[in-house]
Parts: C-alpha cells; structure tokens; sequence
C-alpha cells in the first residue's frame, strides 16, 4: 500500500544514489537506488530527509526486509547502514510500532 499512496520523501544520498521514502498508515517503504557503475556504502538517517511536506513525518521502522533480496537490516537509533552493488536497489519494507 505504501508504494501506491501515502506519504513520500526524496533524499540525494550520494554521487548517483538517491533514496524515496514513502509511508501509508504502518507500513513504511525505503527504496534506494545505485545508478553508479561501483558499489556504494549507504548510510541513512530518518533524519536526512528534510525537503518536502511530508519530511518532517519521515520515521524508520526498527527492521527493514530487502524485497529484492530477502535481507534484513537493523535500524539503530534511526540510522540504517547498507551496501549496494553497481546499478543495484534496494526495496526495504518495514512496519512501524502503533
């Protein structure tokens, strides 16, 4: 449901590495994109994200599955920390506490 409607937020997060954000109700989407031709090491905080109606809004779950992948990954202390391979992505599906 997030990827469809919802909240939505866009952060640069590098040379060629751009991350969207998107929530509807629990239920939050982190897609981040490598369009680089080399491996990049992703650091994000809940907090990067500041352009836009919705950034303020803008909270990470406390585990994400990689929907690509099947990998999950920690959040810690709002921060989640992740390698992409080259004209790699990343669709992260989390669902936050009620």
């Amino acid at each position: 449901s997030a990827l469809k409607r919802g909240e939505t937020v866009f952060l640069p997060v590098g040379y060629d590495c751009f991350a969207v954000w998107r929530r509807f109700g629990n239920e939050t989407v982190l897609t981040v994109v490598n369009r680089a031709s080399e491996e990049r090491e992703i650091g994000i905080h809940e907090l990067d994200f500041t352009e836009g109606p919705d950034a303020e809004n803008v909270r990470f779950a406390d585990v994400y599955q990689d929907r690509l992948s099947g990998r999950e990954y920690q959040v810690d202390a709002g921060k989640l920390d992740f390698t992409l391979p080259p004209l790699g992505a990343a669709v992260l599906l989390g669902w936050l506490d009620k």
